[in-house]
């Protein structure tokens, strides 16, 4: 329940292995990693530092200096603890990867962390968005599970490389060049095996074929062909830099990446959702790199590869993607595009100014600042919109004109709307979606 109480648990810190960096790539924290194996067990936890907008230098300082903590994430393969009153502790020996989240104090143990500034995601689901795993069902087919039994946490989840391409180090003895012999324990002791599995093992195996010092720009050989150098280019500068992280952790073995026939065989999902929904490269500092990309522009890239091995077979339509220039904008957000039209074309009649005082101002400069996580005019004990929880955003009720049954008062919005004058059910259902990830900003 406590960090202390864990690192205690699992023997902390004798024979630990150390480093200490920032993850650029990925969450732009300062990370104070410490990892340790014990026997078939493996434990680690990390402490972070900063955050997504503060800089990953200032970041990586503050972990060398233990300067404001602001958490700590922590992780196990381990066997799971036998139900109550079973005579023998650890019947079964199977082992599975758990994540814990600890406040900044390391006292308290949390049930959702924010790594973005995007709201608050709970745990364990919001690390399996990375670390890989499965759902093993819930009181509901198809609904996340409740957590009741052993098997319900037997998520299949992995620890994953650590591939240094775009970690930042503080100056000496912390910088990178220092801790390559700590990454390479890390990656062979701590990573690999943890638990089995031939892709993340090929990984790591091919950052040190050449020796000690990682390799950053290798190609697996379901990627290399001298015939088509341009797949070993999409997986050296696409894939390896944005993708392969996560892909590789995947339970489902055609999204794990390790083979360009996969990415070929679904370019048109691939296209989709890159292109189209933008919710990949998924973390959010990885998608601002891909999109803001040069030498080469990633995108760029990836339109090459689509229209070279693009078809009808595998759903690539080469138009999604829009024009490329080096160094190119992220796109236009999904709040932009689809969920400010609703209030411009529904709602900014009325709602444009902030007078008289409660007046909902939806215009595109301030529309989601003053949505997001702030008190209702009319029911106060609940937020406009609050990310993630749908039943918990007053307005979802007003455009439905389910308010009276949360105990809000006035008329359906957009106001005096009847039949096909209110929000069309498309229209609400975006503004679920928006809600349901994490109602992210323009």
């Amino acid at each position: 329940m406590t960090l202390n109480t864990f690192k205690t648990t699992n023997g902390f810190p004798a024979g630990e292995i150390h480093a200490i960096f920032a993850n650029s790539g990925d969450l732009g924290f300062g990370r104070d990693m410490h990892c340790i194996r014990n026997g078939s067990d493996v434990a680690a936890y990390v402490t972070n530092f900063g955050d997504i907008t503060t800089s990953d230098l200032q970041d990586a300082n503050d972990a060398v200096a233990g300067t404001n903590p602001i958490a700590t994430v922590a992780m196990e393969y381990s066997r799971i603890e036998s139900p109550p009153g079973t005579a023998v502790e650890f019947d079964d020996p199977e082992r599975v990867v758990k994540f814990y989240v600890y406040n900044a104090a390391g006292t308290q143990l949390l049930k959702a962390a924010n790594l973005d500034g995007l709201g608050a995601r709970p745990v364990p689901q919001l690390c399996m968005v990375c670390h890989g795993g499965e759902y093993q069902g819930g009181p509901v087919p198809g609904t996340a599970p409740a957590f009741n039994s052993r098997n319900d946490v037997k998520l299949k989840s992995s620890f994953l490389p650590f591939d240094l391409h775009y970690y930042t180090f503080a100056p000496a003895p912390n910088d990178k060049a220092s801790q390559q012999a700590a990454f390479k324990l890390l990656n062979e002791t701590i990573v690999k095996n943890t638990p089995p599995d031939p892709i993340i093992a090929e990984v790591i195996d091919n950052m040190y074929a050449a020796g000690p010092i990682q390799s950053e720009n290798f190609v697996v050989p379901g990627w290399h062909d001298a015939a088509q150098p341009i797949k070993d280019g999409m997986y050296r500068e696409v894939v390896a830099r944005t993708c392969r992280t996560c892909h590789v952790g995947n339970v489902f073995p055609p999204l794990k990446f390790n083979q360009a026939s996969q990415v070929i065989d679904r370019l048109g999902s691939v296209e989709n959702r890159v292109c189209v929904q933008h919710v990949m490269p998924h973390a959010k500092r990885t998608h601002e790199i891909f999109w803001t990309s040069v030498g080469p522009h990633m995108p760029a890239q990836l339109q090459i590869f689509g229209d070279t091995f693009g078809s009808g077979l595998n759903g690539w339509n080469g138009t999604l993607c829009g024009d490329f220039t080096a160094g190119g904008a992220t796109p236009v957000s999904f709040y932009t595009s689809t969920i400010q039209p609703i209030w411009d074309g529904n709602c900014t009649g009325c709602h444009i100014g902030g007078s008289p005082a409660g007046t909902l101002n939806l215009a595109a400069v301030s529309s989601h600042g003053n949505l997001v996580n702030v008190n209702s005019f009319q029911l106060p004990s609940m937020k406009r919109i609050k990310p993630n929880d749908v039943l918990n955003s007053y307005l979802v009720h007003k455009v439905e004109g389910t308010q009276a049954s949360v105990g809000g008062s006035g008329q359906r919005m957009p106001f005096g709307c009847t039949g096909s004058s209110c929000l069309s059910l498309a229209q609400i259902n975006n503004i679920k979606a928006w809600i349901n990830s994490g109602a992210p900003p323009p």
